[in-house]
């Protein structure tokens, strides 16, 4: 284990995986194109280009955050180069391919989704039917299937069974130097897909509902709740064995009759647990690195009383729009009820991933993250939407966009 601090990020979710280290009382070093305003003050930040890579110590250790399942070959190029904290390029490339998983939960008896890889009738075309691109995240390249017949694997696609209903994600430490590797369950947190912003893409991944108070998350009796979440345990330990995970990692899942049904599997750092680090009061990632004893750091605990239940959402553009200049995050952060647009590692924000002034958005891009906290999951959803649409009417006024919201858009 390298003798340093450092923890070198790129990809999605940047300034969430930035924060986690932070937490754990490392210092990140962050590839960011769009160099929030948000980043942790301490981060060494750039955009991404060779030269700066070149800069990076090779002792300097890499978490694989959101998209990396994707560059399988850079992915593997870093590892060749550097520690990483997480998977290799063949793990994620085995327990991302949705037909081995699928088998694999069957052998198990436990449940997951139908899938199969062309669009021809089946033994099973009863079903309702999404299709999901192999190489894309966040959920912008699911649509409902149609009735056309076409070869999915030689496009890049796949087709899963459709089922209506809340989407969550059950997230998980593996820990890097034991064998066999002990997992931990780390919590579970519910994902809001789609929004008012984004009418074209229902499927798209827009905010994380977390809790420290797992079953409350469903809304079931208290002992199928309980059990619900054993079962999650169970299948979140047989598939780190079984596929030799690494590091922080989750999987999606929805409820079919009660039970567990497996989505598919996130091998990396995902963007619901910085949601769940501020609910539970627990850095995953110093959970991760506690048997490296080599490895400097200061813990940092949180010992604050935190809200029953934290969420965050995703602001899109509805239109084309650009800040301005001189565009200032303050007043609207003051409305919500802060007092700085900067936060502390273990504070809850009021608004994050806060683009620079002249920053443009196209239609459908993420302008920033609305937070909210609430007594209960439904009381939280409430009150994301409330500020979701005070932080978007004063976006609409400060850029004169009369026409931005049409007000019978919801």
């Amino acid at each position: 284990m390298a003798n340093s601090n450092e923890v070198l990020i790129d990809g999605f979710s940047t300034r969430a995986a930035a924060w986690s280290v932070v937490r754990a009382g490392l210092s990140p070093v962050l590839f960011d194109q769009c160099l929030d305003l948000d980043l942790p003050s301490l981060a060494l930040k750039s955009e991404q280009t060779t030269e700066f890579w070149k800069k990076i110590p090779r002792s300097i250790p890499f978490l694989p955050i959101g998209g990396w399942e994707n560059r399988l070959e850079e992915l593997q190029q870093i590892a060749d180069q550097r520690p990483i904290w997480g998977n290799s390029a063949m793990v994620m490339q085995n327990i991302r391919d949705p037909i081995s998983l699928q088998q694999t939960m069957k052998i198990w008896q436990y449940q997951s989704l139908e899938v199969r890889m062309s669009g021809r009738p089946d033994n099973v075309s009863q079903l309702k039917w999404i299709r999901k691109s192999r190489s894309a995240t966040g959920g912008f390249a699911i649509s409902l299937v149609s009735d056309e017949i076409s070869d999915l694997e030689e496009n890049g696609f796949y087709e899963q069974e459709y089922i209506a209903g809340p989407v969550y994600s059950a997230q998980f430490c593996s820990f890097l130097n034991s064998q066999p590797q002990p997992t931990e369950f780390l919590g579970l947190t519910k994902q809001q897909t789609g929004c008012p912003e984004l009418p074209d893409f229902p499927f798209a991944y827009t905010g994380t509902i977390g809790t420290a108070r797992n079953e409350e998350l469903f809304e079931l009796e208290l002992s199928l709740a309980k059990r619900v979440v054993l079962e999650i345990q169970e299948i979140g330990l047989r598939l780190a064995q079984e596929y030799d995970l690494r590091g922080l990692w989750g999987f999606d899942f929805i409820l079919k009759d009660d039970r567990p049904a497996v989505i598919e599997v996130n091998p990396r750092y995902t963007a619901a647990m910085e949601v769940l680090e501020l609910a539970t009061g627990e850095s995953f990632l110093d959970l991760l690195l506690a048997n490296s004893s080599s490895f400097m750091r200061t813990n940092f605990r949180n010992d604050s009383t935190k809200p029953a239940v934290i969420g965050k959402a995703f602001l899109f553009a509805r239109s084309e729009l650009q800040l301005s200049n001189n565009w200032n995050w303050l007043p609207i952060i003051q409305e919500l009820g802060g007092l700085s647009q900067n936060y502390s590692a273990w504070e809850i924000p009021q608004l994050s991933d806060l683009p620079q002034p002249g920053k443009r958005f196209t239609t459908g891009e993420p302008i920033c993250t609305v937070w909210a906290t609430g007594k209960t999951i439904r009381n939280c959803e409430e009150q994301l939407l409330r500020r979701k649409l005070l932080v978007e009417d004063w976006i609409m006024l400060q850029t004169n966009g009369a026409a931005y919201r049409a007000t019978d858009s919801f």
